[in-house]
């Protein structure tokens, strides 16, 4: 059983989920919608926290699905998406926790990551700082969680292809310098695990 299934086999005593293969088209495991100006989105193995994150007294539509995979391999976590009412809703970033394996935990490179909207590559989550007036701070996770920041300047200032979005994808990934981090079927791309460019490695 993969590390993914086992987290799913976790996890489906409490809510009924199977480890089956996820697929990026609509058909998602699961979401849930709300509208919310503080407090927390969770879903399954995840959990999004908002407080302080959008306009004071404003209230924002969010949705957060879950897809156990998508096309794009890297992730080592089921692959969370937050779609958002608008793309500027957010004014600081919001802390998304994911749970972990064991493994995963242990691996201080295990990072929160996004997955760049029309380039497909992901993105690991800046080092933070413990100075909390840093623009980068960094979250307190939960126990067997691995947390950081949504990185909401992905939503107004991609690095890939879109200009604007409100839809984005987040995972832990595993930050790398060099390939020979990464399994033999992957690369060190945009300083993560992920499949090879085009598809193939050499």
């Amino acid at each position: 059983m993969n590390g993914l299934c086992t987290v799913a086999a976790f996890m489906a005593g409490a809510t009924g989920i199977s480890c089956s293969t996820g697929v990026y088209d609509g058909n998602y495991e699961g979401s849930v919608t709300r509208t919310i100006a503080f407090g927390k989105i969770d879903l399954m193995e995840a959990s999004l926290d908002v407080s302080g994150c959008l306009v004071p007294e404003q209230s924002a539509e969010i949705t957060l699905r879950r897809f156990l995979a998508i096309a794009h391999s890297g992730a080592r976590s089921a692959v969370f998406e937050i779609e958002i009412s608008r793309p500027d809703a957010f004014l600081s970033d919001p802390k998304i926790e994911i749970m972990a394996l064991p493994s995963v935990l242990r691996d201080k490179d295990s990072k929160i990551g996004f997955l760049v909207p029309g380039d497909d590559q992901w993105i690991p989550d800046q080092d933070c700082s413990d100075d909390r007036s840093s623009p980068i701070a960094c979250f307190d996770c939960s126990p067997a969680m691995i947390c950081g920041g949504v990185q909401m300047e992905g939503f107004t200032k991609p690095v890939g292809k879109v200009a604007r979005t409100s839809v984005m994808d987040f995972a832990i990934v595993h930050q790398c310098k060099v390939d020979s981090e990464c399994p033999n079927d992957m690369r060190c791309n945009s300083r993560a695990c992920q499949q090879c460019p085009e598809g193939s490695c050499s």
